[in-house]
């Protein structure tokens, strides 16, 4: 008995496995997909923007390499890389604060910066342990 639901238990952990690699490998492309878009749609619609706005995309389509680098990280360790997090919660506040201040609330412009400071800070204090953590993932 024991040995069927160990078996069973091993199986539905490689099929929910593979089911997961399959999501996540969809999601990979359609982000990359989507990036092209905007990079596309960027260069197509140059002359018609302000250029607050052309800094605006350009700072989100950064974000989005960014959300491809946590993707991938974990696509290949299935780890979550910790240090790739905090760049993105860092940059993608303050892109918001900076490029499209008018687009949000003054409350919801406070809780960005607040929000992205603390995590820069955090960032600054343990740069070198986020760094070892993403290595030890590396090497397993």
């Amino acid at each position: 008995m024991e040995n069927k639901t160990q078996a069973f238990v091993k199986n539905a952990r490689i099929i929910t496995n593979t089911l997961v690699t399959g999501i996540l490998f969809v999601t990979i492309v359609v982000l990359l997909l989507y990036a092209g878009y905007r990079v596309y749609d960027l260069f197509l619609n140059i002359f018609e923007y302000e250029s607050f706005e052309i800094l605006h995309d350009i700072a989100f389509i950064i974000v989005l390499i960014k959300a491809y680098r946590v993707l991938l990280f974990y696509f290949e360790s299935h780890h979550v890389s910790i240090k790739y997090i905090i760049e993105l919660s860092i940059i993608a506040p303050a892109i918001e604060i900076v490029f499209a201040p008018t687009t949000h609330s003054i409350e919801t412009r406070i809780i960005f910066m607040v929000f992205s400071i603390a995590m820069l800070t955090t960032y600054l204090l343990f740069y070198r342990r986020l760094c070892g953590m993403d290595e030890n993932c590396n090497s397993k």
